[in-house]
């Protein structure tokens, strides 16, 4: 497994690649002509995001600060305010972009893709994200620890109603201290990644060391039934933006598809996170099940190690052997065309 490390450095000098950088972009130009190499059909897509959370999170937890400032002299104004921050995070968060995160300028990111050879096959479409995360002393890589920022905005909202209600405002002036102190918090540690620098990135590109040695393996003795793709896209610190950017343009059949998203590769034994039935037999015996984002409109099962430390070769090994074992173990239904099409080929017929 010596070719894992290889690729782990290889990757790994591609310093500074956040997500939208021109690092980025080297790395996937550095990976497609890679793979050409050996000999696969790879192709780049470009496609457009916002990958700035950190500067919205710190925008939408400064506006919640001053709600409660203004709510002071003038409530129906801070209501409005409140309002306005709540309604845009909560649609952040629920991806389907924010309000103020539509206000920050869109940035090219890079997929490389390989199809799966055998189109009649269910697709076993294996990705992992090619940027790295930035430093600082927020760790923010999922969506339930941000939702506490959007329960506070909810409480600042709450107590502006309240105000703009005729309710005590000397009461109202101790509940609003805690959600206050917390946005005040969250706006600080989100403009500090925002300002730091991006990380080394060596779990991550370990994370792309172990998708391509999983596609090479799954081209040569996969489970049967199964017909492996590729996808390294940029842009998936949080969420996978240029993933889910992907998937939307490519739109494949969740009934003939299933996605194996890898992340990143540090140290620690795998641990993984699923909602569809079948995948969480599967992978229930390689590791740990925790709780992480992962889609619900399509089977996908997410693969990482344990804990986010400098990249290690027998974490990722243990990674890969993982993945391996989850898919030997999944039971694949007959593939079945989704409704939508199954209507469509029935009229087209009549």
């Amino acid at each position: 497994m010596g070719a894992l490390a290889e690729v782990t450095a290889e990757l790994s000098a591609f310093t500074g690649r956040a997500a939208g950088t021109d690092a980025e972009r080297r790395a996937a130009a550095w990976l497609h002509a890679d793979l050409r190499t050996r000999g696969h059909a790879a192709l780049v897509q470009t496609v457009w995001v916002r990958p700035q959370w950190a500067w919205s999170l710190a925008a939408h937890a400064a506006l919640g600060v001053a709600t409660s400032l203004v709510a002071l002299t003038e409530p129906v104004v801070a209501l409005v305010l409140a309002a306005v921050a709540l309604v845009s995070y909560g649609l952040e968060l629920a991806g389907g972009g924010g309000l103020l995160l539509r206000l920050l300028p869109r940035r090219a990111t890079q997929v490389v893709v390989v199809e799966p050879p055998a189109p009649a096959a269910v697709a076993l479409w294996v990705t992992a994200a090619t940027d790295v995360s930035r430093r600082g002393l927020l760790r923010c890589d999922g969506r339930h620890r941000r939702g506490w920022v959007l329960a506070a905005l909810a409480g600042v909202t709450a107590l502006a109603a309240a105000r703009v209600d005729g309710a005590d405002a000397g009461w109202l002036g101790v509940l609003a201290l805690p959600p206050t102190l917390l946005l005040l918090l969250a706006a600080g540690l989100a403009a500090d990644v925002a300002l730091s620098a991006p990380s080394a990135g060596g779990p991550e590109a370990a994370a792309v060391a172990v998708a391509l040695a999983l596609h090479d393996e799954l081209l040569e003795a996969g489970p049967a039934g199964l017909s492996p793709g590729l996808v390294l896209a940029g842009a998936g610190e949080l969420p996978p933006l240029g993933l889910a950017a992907w998937l939307r343009g490519r739109r494949p059949d969740p009934a003939r598809s299933v996605l194996l998203e890898l992340g990143p590769c540090g140290a620690g034994g795998p641990v993984w996170a699923s909602r569809q039935v079948q995948l969480v037999r599967a992978f229930a015996p390689v590791g740990r099940r925790v709780r992480a984002r992962t889609r619900r409109r399509r089977p996908a099962v997410a693969l990482r190690t344990a804990r986010e430390a400098p990249a290690d070769e027998a974490a990722a090994e243990a990674v890969y052997h993982a993945a391996l074992d989850g898919l030997e173990r999944l039971e694949l239904a007959p593939p079945q065309a989704s409704p939508a099409r199954s209507r469509a080929k029935a009229t087209n017929q009549s």
